[in-house]
């Protein structure tokens, strides 16, 4: 990592590469492998609006709670007993967001992998649109909005002129944030296989026991399914504002590990 790295809070993805490349000791790392490990779940990507753009400001929220809500966005989101609860006015997008693994997003990441690797050219799109995340905040979102062809309303940015936009604006720059990037090194160097000791592995197991117990704890009980498991814990640390170092795929590696446990 260069000096002028430990000052930067984001990387282009060519920057990206170079930085995790030397972080790994894999040199060879192109914005390809960054774009690969998004579209693979791995790296969460980032977009700068360098000359705004609109959306419609919206929460994460407790499903429950909010039924009848015609703003109310269900079944996107990896924790099933959430949704997206819309604004009903669009606000300005500026400054560097998250790209959101729902919506539109996964066929956006997709495009551009296929184009840069000669790949078939991905037209797919759905009608849900592209959702952005507060860096700080992923409860806080934003629905990136498009202009209609035909203006609805005398006032520019009434929400009754846009709709939601299936692409990031043409001027949107894809970006990695150093958190994510760091969040990525740390799950590859804990991923790493080794010969662990018969004293160390009792102490492993005791982690993975209290990691698995304190999982349950929180949200009330464990179903057995992994993934499902590790996004309902996620999701109540992010409700509670609590931030954790590991990604669902990491904590479902735990918390397979705890099952295997607990049938011993």
């Amino acid at each position: 990592m260069s000096k002028l790295d430990r000052l930067k809070k984001w990387f282009t993805l060519t920057e990206a590469a170079e930085f995790l490349g030397d972080a790994i000791g894999e040199p060879s790392t192109t914005k390809v492998d960054i774009l690969r490990l998004a579209r693979d779940g791995h790296l969460k990507l980032a977009a700068d609006f360098p000359n705004h753009a609109t959306g419609i400001p919206g929460n994460l929220v407790e499903l429950n709670q909010l039924e009848n809500k015609v703003t109310t966005l269900a079944g996107l989101l990896p924790d099933p007993s959430k949704a997206i609860l819309l604004s009903d006015d669009t606000t300005t997008i500026n400054g560097i967001w998250n790209i959101s693994v729902y919506g539109d997003a996964g066929s956006l990441i997709e495009k551009l992998f296929h184009k840069l690797t000669d790949g078939p050219c991905v037209n797919r799109s759905g009608n849900i649109g592209v959702f952005i995340e507060h860096p700080n905040d992923p409860t806080s979102v934003i629905q990136v909005m498009t202009h209609v062809k035909t203006t609805r309303h005398p006032i520019a940015h009434h929400i009754t002129n846009f709709t939601p936009a299936n692409c990031l604006p043409d001027d949107c720059v894809l970006v990695v944030t150093k958190s994510a990037l760091e969040a990525l090194i740390s799950e590859h160097s804990l991923g790493e296989k080794r010969n662990i000791p018969q004293s160390s592995a009792r102490v492993s197991n005791s982690k993975t026991r209290t990691i698995g117990a304190l999982s349950q704890a929180l949200i009330s009980g464990l179903s057995g399914v992994k993934n499902k498991d590790a996004g309902a814990v996620l999701a109540e640390l992010d409700r509670l504002n609590i931030s954790h170092p590991v990604g669902v795929r990491r904590l479902s590696e735990y918390l397979e590990e705890y099952y295997e446990l607990a049938t011993e």
